[in-house]
This record gives C-alpha cells, structure tokens and sequence, in this order.
C-alpha cells in the first residue's frame, strides 16, 4: 500500500528518506504539509494516524472550483462524505442547511449539532432569512464551551464580513476553523483537512499549535495557501499561547 503523506511528512522532517511516495507536498513547514491532490488517493489503513478532521467540504451545489466538480450524482457524494468520516473518529465539519441530512448520515448517530448566530441578516432561504449556521461535530472534545456561538462574522454578511476570502467561492472564516480546532483537538496534535481550499484551516491549526496534512485539487488555491502560510505573522484571533 502507498505510504501516507503524513508518514512522507514525518520522515521528510525528522530523517533523510523523504521522498518515499510517489508525490511531493505542495508547500511543508515544521507544522504543516500541503498536497496538491485528491485526498482519497493518499489515504492509508491507519486511521490513528490523524487525530481529528477539521473540514469545511463542498456542498455540492455546483459552485465554480476551478478544478473539483461541484455538482457529482447523490450516491457520489455521500460516498466521498463517507471516506472523510472514515478517517477517524474525531470529526469537525462546517455544515449546510441544504446537505445537513446528508452529513449526519456521513457522521452517524453520535454527531452533534454547533449553531453559529448571524449578527447581521441572513440570506433568503425557502422564504426565511437565515439567522444561524450549522456546524456538526462527533467524538470527544478537548475545550469546553457552548453550543451556540456569537460574535464571529460569517460570509453573507455584507459590509460587517471584512475577511478576505482569496477569492474562494466557499471560503469559512479564520474564527471558525479556530474555535473548531480548539474545541476538538489539544496543542501537538494532527488535523487532516481534506478539502483545504485557500488554506484557512491549515493557518488556524499553524497559529494554535497544532499540525495539519491538508489536501486540494486547484493548483491556484495551492499557491494562495502556499502564501498565506509561509507568511512569518499573521493577524488571528486566537495564538497558540491562548489556545
């Protein structure tokens, strides 16, 4: 079986035998390692490998990519899903009211419900505005908080969302991914992000001390990451002295 990259990241960091695989990562640091590629090509046997998923996946509704087809058939998808939360049993996911039914099916029984408060109007949705987004979260947690989270500006906000979102048609706020992190995992552990986009959760798990393996398709996206990633400071909510 094809080594993981998280076992090529090890070895690249702490022996002479890096390239073991058949790929090199995108972007590595001491905390984080990008591939350029499916995350299903490089999944291995060892699920403790990977302390928890902290993910925003696509909600297939057919928005532009670049790369990754937004728009696969029913079964498709929830089988993707379904090899995400296979990983291990530590899963964090940022939601959609549209697949939410899905993604608990993905997730199981034990998955439960975070609800992010818009501060501002929502979108229209089924003749409603939107007041609130789901998260969903399984297995067990390392910080305790609340269920239902304020204060974190969320995209659709208009002029209170000051974020740059790279120009990513998906793109979750650095707070969220950071209360995410905090919430499932402790300092030194590793986040496998299998759908990393523009790099907001890798960032996160960077600035919180934790160690990330993300994966994505759209080599553009890779780059921006790449950036966002080796820049020496970065303007966050949290650091890793406060996580």
């Amino acid at each position: 079986m094809r080594d993981s990259p998280l076992d090529r990241y090890i070895t690249g960091n702490y022996g002479e035998d890096f390239l073991r695989g058949s790929s090199e990562p995108y972007y590595e640091d001491e905390m984080v390692s990008l591939w350029n590629e499916d995350f299903r090509e490089a999944l291995s046997a060892a699920s403790d490998e990977y302390d928890a998923v902290i993910t925003d996946p696509p909600y297939n509704v057919g928005k532009d990519y670049g790369t990754y087809k937004d728009n696969l058939e029913p079964q498709e998808y929830e089988e993707m899903l379904r090899d995400v939360s296979g990983v291990c049993e530590r899963q964090a996911w940022v939601s959609s009211t549209t697949h939410l039914g899905a993604f608990m099916r993905a997730l199981g029984d034990e998955a439960r419900l975070v609800v992010i408060r818009r501060g501002a109007q929502g979108p229209l949705r089924w003749g409603m505005f939107s007041q609130f987004e789901p998260l969903l979260v399984r297995g067990h947690v390392e910080e305790r908080m609340s269920d239902l989270w304020d204060g974190i500006r969320l995209t659709g906000e208009g002029y209170f969302f000051r974020e740059d979102t790279f120009g990513h048609p998906g793109y979750t706020p650095l707070p969220v991914l950071q209360r995410l992190i905090r919430l499932m995992t402790k300092p030194g552990e590793t986040i496998f992000e299998p759908f990393a986009g523009t790099g907001t959760c890798l960032v996160a798990a960077k600035s919180l001390g934790r160690r990330a393996v993300g994966f994505e398709l759209n080599e553009a996206y890779c780059e921006i990451a790449a950036k966002r990633l080796s820049q020496g400071s970065l303007d966050l909510e949290y650091s890793a002295s406060s996580a």
